[in-house]
């Protein structure tokens, strides 16, 4: 997918037609591809709305420095709105991390979004510390032993590609319930002596980030949904974001992990049509 101009190094896009959706992209390196080129842009677009999303700062066709923090996905996501001559407030889709930063953007930019929708999302730094996959695995395991080997070494600047991609290799083979869904990266042979992605330092920022006790600021509609075997943010995660959130519901998807969107595709459209053309 080619982006319809490029901004100072930064990449937008605007794709498709009808009511215009905004995606948040995921403020880390982990996804390894455009959040343009997704199976969450895909389906928003098969449910006939219209995309408008960015690449962030050094990340798949951006070539702006970045700072990965949640500051910059804040200003990149109003640059993108008003390139697009968007100035009305409209919904807002977030996955994961995207979901996340697009809770602190309706807490913090109230204006810009009339309506949320996130899956699989915390909502800081104490959701990742305290439920994340981690929590999953005994520490008999030596996937539990792996993953903070790897994920210390990321923290620390220590890592390499090579490090960065089998991280990432472990955590997605866990949050598909079916495993058919799973696509490895590919290691080669050079990638250990290649630096990570530049918004790699994403999870070691993240630790800055904290909005449970703000949620109540969020006044607007929000879809939550979640995956009943997510590891990475369970089902109780989701559940609390619900209860602290007045005007929200929440979507369980009875086959899904971390994707529902990927995994229960044709449930999570209809979600998405009901709730956006709720009025």
């Amino acid at each position: 997918m080619n982006p319809d101009f490029i901004q100072d190094g930064m990449a937008l896009y605007s794709i498709g037609k009808g009511q215009p959706v905004f995606l948040m992209p995921y403020p880390h390196a982990s996804s390894q591809r455009s959040t343009a080129d997704g199976r969450l842009a895909e389906l928003i677009l098969s449910s006939g709305y219209r995309v408008i999303t960015f690449d962030p700062p050094s990340f798949a066709r951006s070539s702006r420095p970045a700072f990965s923090d949640l500051r910059e996905m804040f200003y990149c996501t109003l640059e993108c709105l008003r390139y697009f001559n968007i100035f009305d407030p409209l919904p807002i889709i977030g996955h994961s991390m995207g979901g996340f930063c697009a809770l602190a953007l309706a807490i913090e930019h109230p204006s810009l979004t009339n309506k949320l929708i996130v899956s699989g999302s915390p909502s800081g730094w104490i959701d990742v510390r305290n439920f994340s996959i981690h929590k999953k695995w005994n520490w008999r395991e030596k996937k539990y032993w792996l993953s903070r080997y790897y994920g210390t070494r990321i923290i620390l600047n220590r890592a390499n590609l090579k490090i960065h991609k089998q991280l990432d290799n472990l955590f997605n083979y866990e949050c598909f319930h079916d495993k058919s869904y799973y696509e490895e990266l590919e290691i080669h042979s050079g990638d250990s002596k290649i630096p990570p992605p530049p918004r790699a330092i994403w999870l070691r920022n993240v630790r800055n980030y904290e909005y449970s006790e703000r949620l109540h600021e969020i006044h607007i509609p929000v879809m939550i949904a979640t995956g009943k075997f997510d590891p990475l943010v369970p089902v109780k995660v989701s559940e609390k974001i619900k209860n602290n959130i007045a005007n929200s519901k929440i979507t369980y998807f009875e086959k899904s992990g971390h994707s529902p969107f990927i995994e229960e595709k044709e449930k999570f459209s209809q979600m998405l049509i009901d709730f956006l053309g709720d009025q």
